[in-house]
Formats: structure tokens, sequence, C-alpha cells
């Protein structure tokens, strides 16, 4: 079917010799080949996607865990700092330490004087200038209520090995 163009009257005329083209046609339903294909693609990226998100959702609460150790940290070392100031004693007494401790919370997220770690050089009283260290530790279940587990989502029992903290250190007063 080919088409011709003639010249008729001042304007081109285009023909096509024999049959002219149907205006539309019956949509055929897909062949079996191109249902397997399809299924085959989703069987290998659907499972992808979701792995994908599940990971992304993790890596924000890591985030977000990370973000308030931080924030846990300064406010523990800020309030040791503050009550060295009237009370220099408090450097050597552990009990007094936890005592300051209890009042530093985060709600779903600092929720007991354990998650605080001091090392050896945690006070530096006769620095220049003097200071305290403190780590803060995300330790799941711990707390009351108990603090969430992380990952949220474990298949592969994998959550012990996530350690998420965070150290602060705030100058004497």
């Amino acid at each position: 079917m080919q088409p011709s163009i003639r010249e008729a009257g001042g304007g081109f005329h285009l023909s096509y010799k024999g049959r002219t083209p149907k205006a539309s046609k019956k949509r055929r339903p897909p062949s079996a080949a191109a249902v397997a294909d399809t299924v085959a693609t989703m069987v290998i990226f659907v499972p992808l996607i979701v792995l994908i998100v599940l990971v992304t959702i993790q890596a924000s609460i890591a985030c977000v865990i990370s973000g308030k150790m931080t924030q846990g940290a300064h406010l523990a070392a800020r309030a040791l700092a503050t009550q060295y100031g009237t009370t220099p004693s408090i450097a050597v007494d552990s009990t007094m330490q936890q005592s300051v401790l209890t009042n530093v919370r985060i709600q779903n997220y600092v929720a007991d004087n354990g998650q605080f770690e001091f090392s050896n050089t945690s006070w530096q009283t006769t620095a220049t200038p003097p200071t305290v260290t403190v780590t803060c530790n995300y330790i799941p279940g711990v707390g009351n209520p108990p603090l969430a587990p992380f990952p949220t989502f474990d298949p592969l029992g994998l959550g012990k090995s996530f350690k998420i903290k965070a150290t602060a250190t705030c100058r004497l007063h």
C-alpha cells in the first residue's frame, strides 16, 4: 500500500492505492510473554523498593536517636558543671553525680541514669579551662517505660551490634 501524491488544481492530493487504512483497530489482549515479563519485574523491584523504604526509615530513626543522645549528653554535662560551681566535691562523689543525673531526662530517649557513662578523664578540674565530659548511650529496654528497641524491624537479629551514643564536654562553672 504505497501512497501517491499528485497535483490537483493548484494543490496536492494524497491517495492510497489499494485499501485505505482503518481508523482504529481493535486492541488485542497482552500476550503471555508480556504478562510474564511484568510479573518478573514486579517480583524483583517490589521487594527492592520495600527494602529501600525500610532502610530509609531505620536510618531516619537512628538520626533522631543520635540527636537525642547528643542533647542528653549536653544536658547532663551542663547540669554537672553547674552543680560543680556550688559543690566542687561532685567531681569525686558518684552518689551526688547520680542525683544530678536523675533530673536529666528526654522522654522516650533518656530514661535512666545507666545511660550516662564517665571515663577516668571525665572530670578535668586542673585543666585550663576545667571541664566535665559525659557520654550518653541509647540502651533499648531500660527505664520506665522502657525505651523502644532499635532497629524496630530486626529479622536478622543485628540490633545488638548497633550502638548509638554521643559525648559532650562542658566547661565547669
